[in-house]
């Protein structure tokens, strides 16, 4: 028998369908899904105090590849890192206006668009991120989260936005999404990108499928 579930889409408190008894990181955590909306998310949800604390440390990278090695974090997302930057440029020239990086890490986007001659700033909950990012990369970045203050702060502020593997860490993705909207000029793009829920080798492979799920997630999506 699967306990209720609080909904992070619907709100719904009905019994979930079990999708992962495990997490690979934290035995405290299992994946269900909403049998009111579909939506697939972690279970039980972190506190906000949790949450706060576990990216503030920078833990996820911690938990999942132990000491932060910043130059092969660089090398390993090299591909990404430039795939993203192609992608932007297809929409927006760096004439266009400022770009907004939310959830920027240790910085290598945002000084690959530097150095592409975009206006780009970097924005992270992680202190410990934040501070790698302006010691070894170029570009200006800033400590905190998509608040009241700093959409006030910054609005109508960026022409592009872009939530890089974001959206899923992220306790209520409907309003996020809302807030990041007040950050845009008029005719200002979203580049949006998730895990995909629909991933074959979820299906195909054991190993990936304990890979996949993992506490820093709150949530999955699928194409649809």
């Amino acid at each position: 028998m699967i306990d209720r579930m609080n909904c992070i889409l619907c709100h719904s408190l009905a019994t979930p369908e079990l999708v992962s008894s495990s997490v690979r990181d934290d035995n405290h955590f299992r994946v269900v899904r909403c049998l009111t909306c579909g939506h697939v998310q972690l279970d039980p949800l972190p506190s906000e105090e949790d949450d706060a604390k576990f990216y503030a440390d920078d833990q996820q990278t911690r938990r999942l590849v132990g000491d932060v090695d910043f130059d092969l974090l660089r090398s390993n997302t090299t591909t990404d890192t430039q795939r993203r930057v192609d992608w932007l440029r297809s929409v927006a020239s760096p004439q266009a206006g400022a770009v907004l990086d939310v959830g920027c890490g240790y910085g290598f986007y945002v000084e690959a668009l530097v150095q592409a001659g975009y206006r780009a700033t970097g924005l992270d909950v992680s202190h410990a991120r934040v501070s790698l990012a302006r010691m070894h990369t170029e570009g200006e970045f800033i400590n905190g989260s998509i608040d009241e203050d700093f959409t006030i702060r910054y609005a109508a502020s960026f022409h592009v936005i872009t939530l890089f593997h974001v959206l899923e860490h992220v306790r209520t993705p409907m309003n996020f999404l809302h807030d990041c909207a007040k950050l845009a000029t008029s005719g200002g793009k979203l580049l949006l990108e998730v895990p995909n829920l629909n991933d074959e080798l979820l299906e195909v492979q054991a190993a990936y499928r304990a890979f996949y799920w993992q506490r820093a997630h709150l949530s999955y999506f699928d194409p649809a």
